[in-house]
């Protein structure tokens, strides 16, 4: 099977060859010791890709991490780098939010948001997601991509996660839940409308699935209660899923941490795929599938701290992780925390021989 048929069989629930794969780097250190010769063609969270590449570069890359999903495009805000050096690059998204990034450990910052002093959210300038410009060479990215087997896929910002990061800091954001609802739905309906219409926008260009990153959790659980996510943020996971479904395409959404608590919300927005399902994140890859596995497809599983195992420990983890997914199926293979830079390049090669050999079905 190509990779686009591997994927879209797992989304609809039907045999595969192997099980699909949508690993790779959450961090740029790992990238340059494990794959030089593709390092900074990825957007990591805030963090912007660092250089362009070509289409065949790109594919080349996906089949050297056997990677079944392309990333061909994106509905994000873009950057303009104000200063830059060995060590740090400081940059400003298009609606004034300025970011730090270190280099050395691929972590960003905050240096300065628009709401930081509270006023109308509509106030900040944001570009128009419905400009042509912002999508030219997408449509022959996209066919590019599906012609050469591939299942695509295109970034937009969060709702909660696009609030604090653009907009508001998140201490106050937090305290605008408790004191000042109104201002939360202002400002998140007003990245919640970017977001949809940069999302219409990826899915006319022939885009197969829509990522959405949103971090809601952290290790020991929500970042905010589950009656605070059906107030403020459900509905627009709800609105941008049936709008893919619109347009025959697929909605993905990543958070890190435990969300145990609004999976039952989450199932209803009509989520296709959910990612990165941490297993330190107390998110029980077999619980969830046998609880949702029809429901919904689940990418991660494995651990974070694979770079600190010995290598029969991370054989038996990738064991023991891949054959949950072949039992229940709905699966996609992925890391919570990415490859990490403290792996040997003799256990990177491990890792990746025994992960392909373990995910091709008996």
């Amino acid at each position: 099977m190509r990779p686009r048929d591997r994927m879209l069989a797992t989304l609809q629930r039907k045999p595969v060859d192997r099980i699909p794969s949508f690993d790779g780097f959450y961090n740029l250190e790992a990238e340059k010791k494990f794959a030089p010769q593709f390092a900074g063609l990825k957007s990591y969270g805030t963090m912007p890709a660092l250089r362009e590449g070509t289409p065949e570069e790109r594919i080349a890359k996906l089949q050297f991490m056997d990677c079944d999903i392309a990333e061909v495009g994106t509905g994000r805000m873009r950057i303009h780098v104000l200063r830059e050096n060995t060590e740090e690059m400081v940059f400003e998204y298009e609606n004034g939010a300025v970011w730090r990034l270190d280099k050395k450990t691929s972590q960003t910052e905050a240096v300065s948001l628009p709401l930081e002093s509270k006023r109308d959210p509509t106030s900040v300038n944001m570009p128009d997601p419905d400009d042509p410009e912002r999508y030219e060479g997408l449509e022959q990215m996209t066919t590019y991509f599906r012609e050469g087997g591939y299942f695509t896929l295109a970034k937009i910002h969060g709702v909660f996660s696009g609030a604090w990061y653009f907009f508001r800091p998140l201490d106050q954001f937090f305290m605008d839940m408790i004191d000042d609802p109104g201002y939360v739905h202002a400002i998140v309906d007003y990245i919640g409308e970017y977001n949809y219409r940069a999302a219409r926008q990826l899915l006319k260009h022939g885009v197969d699935c829509i990522f959405l990153g949103d971090d809601m959790g952290s290790s020991t659980g929500l970042l905010f209660s589950p009656k605070a996510y059906t107030e403020f943020f459900q509905g627009w996971h709800t609105r941008i899923a049936k709008l893919c479904h619109e347009h025959g395409g697929y909605f993905q959404i990543h958070s890190h941490g435990d969300i145990n608590r609004i999976m039952p919300q989450l199932m209803d927005t009509g989520v296709d795929i959910l990612h990165p399902v941490g297993p330190t994140d107390n998110m029980d890859l077999e619980s969830l599938l046998k609880q949702y596995g029809q429901r919904t497809v689940f990418s991660g599983g494995i651990s974070k701290w694979i770079g600190e195992m010995t290598r029969e420990e991370l054989a038996d983890h990738l064991e023991e992780v891949i054959s949950i997914g072949k039992r229940h199926g709905s699966y996609i293979f992925c890391g919570e925390g990415g490859i990490p830079p403290t792996m040997s390049r003799e256990m990177f090669q491990f890792y990746m021989e025994t992960s392909r050999r373990l995910r091709t079905m008996d």
